[in-house]
């Protein structure tokens, strides 16, 4: 993994959106109402859609910021005239009401400070899904009612590999075998929640710094430092193992790990995340991540033995299987299950982009080298407790790209 360092010089560019208003009569002589019409600029360095693109007074209107590759925003501000127009929103998206005037949005982009996308990820934009239209095969994610942003982010395009988990983590039971599959290449295993938490703020410490970090716990990023971290800097880290209340966030006030999207360190990816990267972003009607046919993009109970078969069945070495899903990525059906950010329960349009607020366990998804066909589908949902390891439970991480 290649060492990202400082900023790149800032480079503005300014994307004006003008709304120019024209009134309409009708055959009766009758005024209709009045209408601003949203022109967007051309911008070298990231582009604006405005929606609606005609509007009335009092309408929201929605921003969709898209920097070039490379670049981020900077600043935005709008205004009518001599007075300010209020902007609503973070990330790449705004609103705002249409005033009685015409309006002017300036948008300017800068470097990212970190745009070269890190060796063995993939830049996967970001979007918004707000439910209007059904996903095949059916999500219990992405649902009528239920409007999810997804932020642009950089996905590894492997599971975490033993390799790279034992550079930072020890395992807190069983480690790995030949039984299972062993080797710096295959993907790591026996790895809880918590193991997983303890990888991501370790690594993004050695290569980005401790202020990247997602995950806090009681305010402090150094895992090393975290009550009731077992291992230590000679023996390396892991998570405990048994459930604990002083790692488990359930919202409000609670103590426990916190998690910083807007960070740019290493992380698990919230559940929405995860399936909108399986359905290459939310554009696929596979049932399977990459193909209808499981064989060609999962190892799973009826491939991953001797032979192709289902005997002696086991991990497999990265990136193996025949196929990518559309985006560049492997095995997000099969091979192991993969660890989401969020607390496991059942998704309402009311629920939070995060997951559920609080629960007892956490998601995982994609199946596993020991699962059928219907578990390594992008839409199957399941959960597992924050400190269990098993044979068939590893990780993917992920970075906010902006």
């Amino acid at each position: 993994m290649k060492r990202i360092k400082g900023m790149f010089a800032i480079a503005a560019a300014a994307a004006l959106l003008v709304f120019a208003a024209c009134s309409n009569s009708s055959d009766s002589g009758t005024p209709s109402a009045v209408t601003y019409t949203v022109t967007v600029a051309d911008c070298a360095n990231g582009s604006v859609t405005a929606s609606p693109t005609s509007a009335a007074q009092g309408a929201t209107v929605t921003l969709s910021i898209s920097p070039a590759s490379g670049y981020e925003l900077d600043t935005i501000s709008a205004a009518a005239g001599s007075n300010s127009v209020d902007l609503s929103g973070t990330g790449n998206t705004r609103t705002f009401t249409m005033p009685a005037a015409n309006v002017t949005v300036t948008t300017a982009f800068k470097t990212a400070a970190q745009a070269q996308i890190p060796a063995d990820f993939v830049s996967v934009a970001g979007g918004t899904y707000d439910g209007s239209a059904a996903l095949t095969p059916a999500s219990e994610v992405f649902i009528s009612g239920r409007t999810v942003a997804i932020r642009a982010l950089y996905v590894c395009d492997h599971e975490v590999t033993q390799g790279e988990y034992e550079t930072y983590c020890k395992y807190g039971g069983t480690a790995p075998s030949n039984t299972y599959g062993k080797g710096a290449d295959w993907p790591a295993y026996y790895v809880s929640w918590y193991d997983a938490v303890v990888y991501c703020n370790l690594r993004t410490i050695a290569e980005l710094g401790e202020s990247e970090c997602v995950y806090s716990l009681n305010d402090v990023k150094n895992p090393a430092s975290w009550p009731g971290i077992v291992g230590n800097a000679t023996d390396k880290y892991c998570g405990p193992s048994t459930t604990t209340d002083d790692w488990d966030y359930k919202g409000g006030d609670d103590v426990g790990i916190k998690f910083d999207q807007t960070k740019k360190g290493y992380r698990l990816p919230t559940e929405a995340e995860w399936e909108y990267i399986a359905r290459n972003k939310n554009a696929d009607s596979f049932t399977y991540a990459g193909s209808d046919t499981i064989g060609e993009v999962a190892w799973y109970n009826e491939n991953s033995g001797d032979n192709g078969t289902s005997t002696n069945r086991k991990t497999h070495k990265i990136k193996t299987t025949t196929k990518a899903n559309g985006l560049g990525i492997y095995d997000m059906s099969g091979n192991v299950w993969e660890w989401c950010h969020d607390w496991y329960d059942s998704i309402t349009a009311s629920t939070d982009a995060l997951g559920a607020s609080s629960g007892s366990g956490r998601v995982v998804r994609g199946g596993s080298w020991d699962d059928g066909a219907s578990h390594c589908t992008v839409a199957h949902r399941d959960y597992y407790y924050p400190d269990n390891r098993d044979y068939y439970l590893g990780f993917r991480v992920v970075r906010s790209a902006n």
